[in-house]
């Protein structure tokens, strides 16, 4: 499931918010816990309400229906743990709303203004966690990701935290990319079993997590903003959560391109002119061709042939990106990071599904929460 979610589902008609709750509702309530499935015993219990919020909009601008947005930490809220977790937006974003009627079953009414076709998305996190497998472990590839974000993104890039706990936040128009290991969460695993437990807290410091975040700008340009669009592609042979992941991190990170950390031999600079091979050197001993004055039209902002000419050059033959310092680009590993690739994440072992997000906990949570509301009808 994925890591967090909101949507907006609008009420039927335009009506005022006190046409449709009634004041004592408990969605208009401060401090209000809702429920929650603990594997151990398949029963429904409280959690804090920071694992799923509702707010309750009027209209606006731009939504002429007052509404309801659900933020929900699904994996958390599901399984208790968001360490080893899958993504399935079109899920989560049935169960928020299973979890909506569940706390509206004593009014009917409130219930039938709401289904997954009206719905739509605000935000959508994608997780991904990652075991590298690398001696170094996942300090090092942690690193190897913020090296590239800090040398093709910049100042877009925030690095936070220190050297045993960095977090990396890269805000794109791909969306928000994040970094941790998140070994911090562990004392907030809630699960029983003390020996499963204890693999999922190990597994907490042992793992790099990536996720995307994608606000209402990205998922409409995506045509991504409905729950139902979240399903496979290409005949179901591609999964969108997939698409969306590496196509986000193969143009932000470009992760799969490999790129050189040591200066070309001389020998292999003779097909340039004496401007390029000046400003090649000067680039390896620090002197940035994309901030030499030669590189660029007098006047202007706009690169001069000479330079396209030399960036394209390097690119092809020494897979040397010129609009990167120096300094910066001989940080980069002779690899292209393919393991940040959405196929190479860590899955649930077999002994840990039960603990994870599955289909298997998903239909006994649903079913829970329906029969639930059911009786509760009745």
């Amino acid at each position: 499931m994925c890591h967090s979610l909101s949507i907006f589902f609008p009420f039927i008609g335009t009506g005022n918010v006190s046409d449709v709750l009634d004041p004592a509702h408990p969605m208009l309530q401060p401090r209000t816990e809702f429920p929650n499935f603990f594997f151990e015993n398949g029963e429904i219990q409280t959690v804090p309400k920071r694992l799923f919020k509702i707010s309750v909009t009027a209209p606006t601008k731009t939504e002429k229906r007052p509404g309801i947005i659900c933020k929900i930490l699904v994996a958390n809220l599901m399984a208790g743990q968001d360490i080893v977790s899958a993504n399935n937006v079109k899920a989560a974003a049935a169960f928020a709303l299973a979890l909506l009627r569940f706390i509206s079953q004593n009014h009917p009414g409130v219930i039938s203004q709401f289904s997954l076709d009206s719905g739509y998305l605000t935000e959508v996190v994608l997780a991904a966690n990652f075991v590298t497998g690398a001696p170094q472990g996942p300090k090092h590839f942690l690193h190897e990701i913020v090296d590239r974000a800090d040398a093709f993104l910049g100042d877009a890039a925030t690095i936070a935290g220190s050297v045993d706990r960095t977090i990396l936040k890269v805000r794109t128009i791909s969306g928000t990319i994040g970094v941790c290991i998140p070994g911090k969460r562990a004392k907030s695993i809630r699960i029983e079993n003390p020996a499963i437990r204890a693999e999922f807290e190990e597994l907490a410091h042992n793992v790099v997590q990536v996720t995307l975040t994608l606000g209402p700008k990205q998922l409409t340009k995506l045509n991504l903003d409905s729950p139902s669009q979240w399903l496979l592609r290409d005949g179901g042979t591609t999964d969108v959560h997939e698409c969306v992941f590496d196509d986000a991190m193969k143009r932000e990170l470009r992760i799969g391109t490999i790129y050189r950390n040591t200066e070309p031999p001389e020998v292999d600079l003779a097909d340039l002119s004496d401007l390029q091979r000046t400003l090649l050197r000067g680039h390896f001993s620090g002197l940035d061709a994309a901030l030499q004055p030669d590189s660029f039209m007098p006047g202007t902002n706009k690169p001069t042939a000479t330079y396209l000419q030399l960036a394209e050059f390097c690119q092809e033959k020494f897979r040397i990106d010129i609009s990167v310092p120096w300094s910066k680009h001989t940080l980069f590993e002779e690899r292209g990071l393919e393991q940040l690739r959405y196929a190479s994440r860590l899955a649930a072992a077999d002994h840990l599904r039960a603990h994870s997000f599955s289909a298997g906990l998903y239909e006994k949570a649903m079913l829970i929460l329906a029969n639930a509301t059911n009786e509760a009808e009745r």
